[in-house]
């Protein structure tokens, strides 16, 4: 059975929702507590999983907080079943939702993946623009590898270009870094048909995953 309950806490104006899982013989077996700020910016929910065995014990909690600069940091806080961290993970996107900066710690708080997504217009105003993808990995704490993609689109979305590069290895005898671009066009045709001319495109994803697959393995 579930039970989904929400009060108004009068002292500030917050509201709490509480969504109570129970099994068969009326036990609880999971339960999501959330609580909303009155101004709407502060979203904190806490989530009982019974990982522990106790379901008093927070196994998950989650922050959403809005910046005065409009921007929205959402951080994401897992244990495991003796409750001790697992990681961290927070989550930034800019107030005008065209970047987002993702960042994962573990346990120890150290940064171990780092995740950003940039959307940025042509300044010609053609309507054109390029999304930018960067990844970076630390593994083990010594090896950096790194991935970028990035998709350039023109205002008509008859033409893209992606250019990825992939560098770092866990090997040396590896390949340390790798590059590609591809193309990706599509003509009019007098008749009103059109080509499309991604058979390249295809074969160049291919070899870069290739690559991208060997310098893992090691």
């Amino acid at each position: 059975m579930i039970t989904d309950n929400t009060v108004l806490n009068s002292s500030d104006g917050s509201t709490t929702r509480t969504i109570t899982v129970n099994s068969a013989n009326g036990g609880t077996i999971g339960q999501t507590v959330t609580n909303v700020s009155a101004d709407q910016q502060t979203i904190t929910t806490n989530r009982y999983l019974n990982e522990t065995g106790t379901i008093s014990t927070v196994d998950q909690s989650e922050t959403v907080q809005t910046q005065t600069n409009g921007s929205v940091v959402d951080t994401v806080t897992t244990y495991n079943s003796g409750h001790a961290l697992i990681g961290t993970i927070v989550k930034t996107v800019s107030g005008n939702g065209l970047s987002a900066t993702t960042v994962y710690k573990n346990g120890a708080g150290v940064t171990v993946d780092t995740q950003t997504e940039t959307l940025t217009y042509d300044v010609n105003g053609d309507g054109g623009s390029l999304l930018d993808l960067e990844d970076t990995d630390v593994i083990n704490g010594t090896t950096t590898l790194q991935s970028s993609v990035q998709t350039q689109r023109s205002g008509n979305g008859q033409t893209k270009a992606i250019t990825t590069v992939l560098t770092g290895a866990l090997a040396a005898t590896n390949v340390s870094s790798f590059s590609v671009t591809t193309n990706d066009s599509i003509s009019i045709s007098d008749a009103g048909g059109h080509d499309r001319d991604d058979r390249r495109h295809d074969r160049r994803l291919a070899e870069c995953k290739r690559h991208h697959d060997d310098r893992h393995i090691g």
